[in-house]
């Protein structure tokens, strides 16, 4: 379960108090539910994830049919993609009004999911902006030609943005980070929400839930927050459309938070239950 890791040097000084400065079961709505991803984006964001997860057992079932190792051919497949995304990136936007084949929606995705690194690669001059996903056009995205070739590809996975001249302003081990989201995806695909007659209560209970998550990130800003899994892909959502992520972040914390998907097991599962503490202390109520 991804979590995050804050700044240690947040531009607002905590007070040196054992208690949170502000109240997190009155404190005033600042940003509206406007800010947050809607439901309907959650179940877009589910539906893309069945696609990716869909990709991942075709590749795999295709290495197997060749002989290949299917972990390996995975892999190359995803260096693939980052080389493919590379290339889309680069164009100017009116290459960009339709959505492109779901494996680089798979590495735009991943490094969308954090988000200080995209901020970065826009500020360097990456072309795709901060508006994000359009929810409204994914299921028009193609899937990918599939061959043995895409799985022996000898690209490195590592993703760059390169100045007119060649040379590189940005790079990131973009291949990493989508196999990790493709670790989160079969989670989310397992529980089968698309499928539940109760979608619609579980993802407003979400939306809820990853609003008070936030208000605790701004009382405990040296603490590292562990999000349910619900709560995680309402985080996921709103971080793939980083302009109002940016926005909310500044709003309600006073600085962009980061998004970490590196932590190990062992730390996670010392962290969680500091969270389920900390949650039970804020809205009294248990955290899971």
């Amino acid at each position: 379960m991804p979590a995050i890791l804050f700044n240690q040097t947040p531009s607002v000084e905590p007070q040196h108090s054992s208690k949170p400065t502000i109240s997190l079961a009155t404190q005033s709505q600042t940003a509206s539910s406007q800010d947050l991803p809607s439901a309907a984006d959650c179940a877009a964001h589910l539906h893309l994830l069945e696609a990716f997860v869909t990709l991942n057992e075709t590749i795999q079932d295709l290495a197997v049919d060749a002989g290949l190792s299917p972990d390996r051919a995975w892999g190359s497949f995803c260096n693939r993609a980052v080389a493919r995304f590379e290339e889309w990136s680069a164009r100017g936007p009116a290459d960009r009004m339709t959505m492109p084949p779901v494996d680089v929606l798979m590495a735009w995705h991943a490094l969308m999911l954090h988000p200080k690194a995209y901020a970065r690669f826009v500020e360097l001059g990456g072309k795709l902006g901060l508006d994000g996903m359009d929810w409204s056009r994914i299921s028009t995205s193609a899937v990918p030609d599939v061959d043995i070739d895409s799985l022996t590809s000898a690209h490195t996975g590592i993703f760059t943005l390169r100045s007119s001249a060649g040379t590189p302003l940005f790079t990131y081990p973009l291949a990493a980070a989508i196999r990790r989201q493709v670790s989160f995806s079969l989670k989310m695909t397992r529980h089968a929400w698309l499928r539940s007659p109760s979608l619609a209560s579980t993802l407003g209970r979400a939306r809820a839930r990853y609003a008070r998550f936030f208000r605790l990130i701004a009382a405990h800003p040296r603490t590292a927050m562990v999000p349910t899994l619900d709560v995680d892909l309402v985080w996921h959502t709103h971080q793939l459309a980083p302009a109002r992520y940016l926005a909310h972040s500044k709003r309600v914390v006073g600085r962009l938070v980061d998004h970490d998907d590196e932590i190990e097991d062992a730390t996670l599962g010392a962290l969680s239950a500091d969270m389920q503490t900390l949650w039970a202390d804020a809205f009294g109520e248990a955290y899971h």
